[in-house]
């Protein structure tokens, strides 16, 4: 009628503190992309962010018109 007994205590152990410290973060090395565009001293080199800019405008403009080319292919 009864539930028997436990030996050892409750069944799910003791109950949590109210409070949980916060996560902390492991180690991990600085992200080279970011790093790539930093002088050595850290600070932005501003050069290499435009000359990358004006690359991507470049390719985006040689792909565009493949791109378009094959969008209306597969419309038809």
């Amino acid at each position: 009628m009864f539930p028997p007994r436990q030996r050892f205590g409750p069944p799910f152990g003791p109950p949590r503190p109210p409070y949980f410290p916060p996560h902390q973060r492991p180690n991990r090395p600085p992200n080279q992309f970011v790093n790539y565009f930093k002088t050595p001293d850290g600070h932005w080199d501003f050069n290499k962010i435009s000359g990358s800019i004006g690359q991507m405008n470049q390719i985006i403009g040689q792909v565009n018109p493949l791109i378009k080319q094959f969008s209306g292919f597969l419309k038809k």
